[in-house]
């Protein structure tokens, strides 16, 4: 039980009394007459859920003790262990936590850690549902899930979930905490993959220094440079980036790390003459954070294999694409997409254009039964390029249709224009 404070009392009053409800109407299916009578004097202490209630039927904030009641009490000793040692470290406090949804959060990011991504949704969903879950451990809920169910290609779901979780958060708090700002991040994340670059854009729309912490700052940039990047800015997204790692190294997160240097290499990549040493630099730095927490290798794993070809090695360019074909989940379109991009990518450098095309067509064909369209619309336009490459410009312009069909021509995706693929003359 939690006391209520003397201000939310007198806000639930005065919030009833405005609306022109009676005691007995405002607590219909919440309460007692006589509790809630009992509470707006002050005179005894609040269930936590009742009070959320109330204070969402009255269309009033939360105090902040409200906002953290239910939590276990071991939570923060949990995630504290399996930060610093995964998964091992946590378990001695996840058994004891009986099935909290603290401790199925935690579950739940290790399975998607570990790539295991249905295990995962599995375990986020039943902490998303938990009665009597706190606001604040359900916004760090939906974070996760939001991402993972982005991940296995539900993009509007993720959407539907996420978004429903910020109006929730919304009618308790107005505070951007952590979870609220990666939600935000992963909401817009997920329009991005949809092409809905204005959306995202909205969702980001975010001052820096009004954010709780260096983690915050970091998640918010890593954002703000993947819209740069779709964008066609690569160069902001470069800055943003390394700004992005500064602070995920101050905020200590070493998995976030590895992903940001990840990002870093892909734009390199992208650079007319690659900076190939600080690209290496850069991959190693991941695979040891990687290694030391038990992460996940594939985007490395891509990321040397279009090295090597770039560099014109072919066999080890190959051999490195089979290692992080092992690596991908082929059973979740947004991972089998990653992968096959890269895989073009190795193939066209390579001079390998049939494994190419084979590898586009059979990629275009997953996704296009997912519904992940604007990653479908990218990899029909790969085709359409393919196809005009070899001289076959009826296939490119099929293509290059289907992805016209999801888009428009050049909107929503500046980088891959029509007169690129088919010639300026069509």
């Amino acid at each position: 039980m939690v006391e209520i404070d003397i201000v939310f009392a007198e806000q639930l009053r005065t919030a009833r009394r405005n609306a022109g409800l009676s005691l007995a109407e405002a607590c219909d299916g919440i309460c007692s007459i006589s509790y809630l009578s009992l509470i707006e004097s002050g005179k005894r202490n609040a269930n936590p859920r009742m009070a959320r209630e109330l204070a969402a039927r009255m269309e009033i904030k939360l105090p902040a003790p409200l906002i953290t009641a239910g939590v276990h009490p071991l939570a923060d000793r949990a995630e504290m262990a399996y930060r610093a040692g995964g998964l091992k470290a946590a378990k001695k406090f996840i058994d004891r936590m009986d099935n909290a949804p603290e401790a199925l959060l935690l579950l739940g990011l290790d399975a998607e850690q570990q790539n295991d991504l249905t295990k995962a949704a599995g375990y986020l969903k039943r902490a998303f549902e938990a009665p009597f879950v706190s606001p604040v451990t359900k916004m760090s809920v939906a974070l996760a899930r939001c991402r993972v169910l982005r991940e296995m290609g539900h993009l509007q779901h993720a959407i539907s979930i996420g978004e429903h979780a910020l109006e929730e958060w919304r009618g308790y708090s107005d505070e951007l905490t952590d979870a609220v700002v990666g939600l935000r991040g992963t909401i817009a994340g997920a329009y991005l993959e949809t092409g809905d670059l204005h959306q995202a854009a909205e969702l980001n729309d975010l001052e820096l220094n009004k954010l709780p912490s260096p983690r915050a700052k970091a998640m918010h940039l890593w954002t703000k440079a993947n819209l740069a990047n779709e964008e066609g800015d690569f160069i902001e997204a470069e800055l943003l980036t390394r700004e992005a790692l500064v602070w995920a190294r101050l905020a200590d997160q070493p998995r976030m790390t590895a992903t940001l240097l990840e990002n870093r290499v892909l734009n390199e990549l992208m650079a007319d003459k690659p900076n190939f040493d600080q690209i290496l630099t850069d991959l190693d730095a991941a695979d040891e954070l990687h290694e030391q927490y038990d992460g996940n290798k594939v985007g490395t794993a891509m990321s040397r294999a279009l090295v090597l070809a770039k560099q014109g090695k072919r066999e080890s360019a190959l051999g490195q694409l089979e290692v992080a074909r092992e690596l991908t989940n082929i059973e979740y379109s947004i991972d089998y997409s990653k992968f096959s991009m890269t895989a073009i990518e190795v193939y066209n450098a390579l001079g390998l254009d049939a494994e190419a095309q084979n590898e586009a067509e059979s990629c275009a064909k997953a996704l296009e039964m997912s519904g992940a369209s604007r990653t479908t619309a990218i990899i029909y336009r790969k085709l359409a390029e393919i196809y005009k490459n070899r001289g076959d410009k009826d296939r490119a312009i099929e293509f290059l249709l289907k992805a016209t069909s999801m888009f428009g021509l050049d909107s929503q995706l500046p980088n891959q224009t029509a007169p690129s693929i088919i010639g300026n003359k069509n």
